[in-house]
């Protein structure tokens, strides 16, 4: 069986404050660095017929995920025009 050795340390609350906005400011450093170190995937806009291909379902699949609001998308004239961030981050919620 494993030694260990246990500090007891005692902090009044000036030196627990501090203790606790070390921890926190170390904490959020660590995830911006995490953060910046990952860069955002390139949004493209695809069309209907685009978004198809690159999903590997038919354009009416497509149309009737949009149709019942479960495939967000901009309309740019007649055109719908489909994010593949936003396609990423819907399917992203529904396998988690």
């Amino acid at each position: 069986m494993q030694e260990q050795n246990i500090n007891i340390v005692t902090f009044n609350s000036d030196n627990f404050n501090n203790f606790i906005l070390e921890a926190v400011d170390n904490a959020v450093v660590k995830a911006m660095e995490k953060h910046l170190k990952e860069p955002e995937p390139a949004d493209k806009l695809l069309t209907i017929k685009e978004t198809a291909e690159w999903l590997n379902v038919s354009r009416q699949t497509v149309w009737n995920h949009h149709k019942k609001g479960l495939l967000p998308a901009k309309k740019l004239g007649k055109r719908l025009l489909f994010s593949t961030r936003e396609i990423e981050k819907v399917i992203s919620n529904y396998t988690n």
